[in-house]
């Protein structure tokens, strides 16, 4: 069974990030910020038309090379396993991709800021979780056991 990018944990989420953007060099990415995005969402009915927002391609383009990486029947483990190895030496993705650009692609990530804001995205979507199940809960009403 295939696991989606969207449902793997952070860590794997950023590794496959690091190693699409040593291939494709996403330095022209300009991400906005998250309230254009969901403003040019509600805009938007079909993929096609997000083609303006470069951080939405940006990560059709990651979703693809995880996918291409055949990534989605690997473990977490697996995958963290590629990308360490990635930084020692490099990996092949229809030509060999040097050490030092994934290396390059880590440090492009840190000083652009994307690390830290994938992190905080993904914080605020666990707590958004959450509060939904809670709300949910709270509609529905959480039996309780009888009093004595």
């Amino acid at each position: 069974m295939k696991t989606p990018l969207a449902l793997r944990s952070l860590n794997v989420r950023l590794a496959t990030a690091y190693m699409a953007h040593a291939v494709n060099n996403y330095m022209n990415c300009k991400p906005g910020n998250s309230f254009t995005r969901f403003g040019t969402a509600l805009k938007c009915a079909c993929k096609d038309e997000f083609s303006n927002d470069s951080w939405y391609t940006m990560w059709c383009s990651i979703g693809d090379f995880y996918n291409e990486m055949d990534f989605g029947e690997m473990s977490d483990e697996e995958i963290i396993e590629q990308y360490n190895g990635a930084l020692r030496v490099g990996f092949t993705y229809r030509k060999q991709i040097e050490a030092s650009a994934v290396q390059s692609a880590v440090k492009a990530w840190s000083d652009r800021k994307w690390k830290r804001y994938v992190q905080k995205s993904s914080s605020r979507h666990k707590w958004t979780g959450r509060a939904a199940l809670i709300a949910a809960l709270t509609c529905v009403g959480v039996p309780t056991p009888p009093s004595a």
